[in-house]
């Protein structure tokens, strides 16, 4: 990600799907993290319309849970069931601030509080604060 920066640009799909990594390290943390699925990389500092207008109102690369604290819930299919299913993308506070001290050297500010370097949990409005070494999602 670092390199992709300093090249100017910007990734424009960062998510799950789009991440691999090599195997796990000694605390069962992934290692040897590979990006995937440059498709939609744009230069830096430019904005993605087709993106912000249709599907993320407010903001040009971040979703818009980041700052609305309300989760995004598109409806899926879930093979083998006849009803659709509302899957909530819930991006933890551990990753998006690692990611963003550890690429931009900066603090995150969501709704809310600011969510500061050693804080995990979720994302929204509500988040509990917690240290990293509890669970992410105690009350799940």
């Amino acid at each position: 990600m670092a390199c992709l920066h300093r090249a100017g640009y910007i990734h424009g799909d960062l998510k799950a799907d789009n991440m691999f990594y090599k195997g796990l390290d000694k605390n069962g943390c992934p290692a040897g993290v590979v990006l995937a699925d440059f498709g939609l990389s744009q230069p830096l500092n430019s904005q993605m319309p087709t993106f912000e207008a249709k599907y993320y109102p407010g903001s040009f690369h971040l979703v818009d849970s980041l700052f609305s604290g309300k989760p995004d819930t598109p409806k899926i299919r879930m093979p083998g069931r006849k009803d659709v299913v509302r899957a909530s993308e819930v991006i933890d506070r551990c990753s998006l601030l690692l990611f963003a001290y550890a690429n931009f050297g900066t603090e995150v500010i969501g709704p809310g509080k600011p969510i500061r370097q050693g804080g995990c949990g979720r994302m929204g409005v509500n988040r509990p604060y917690l240290l990293p070494t509890h669970s992410i999602f105690p009350e799940d």
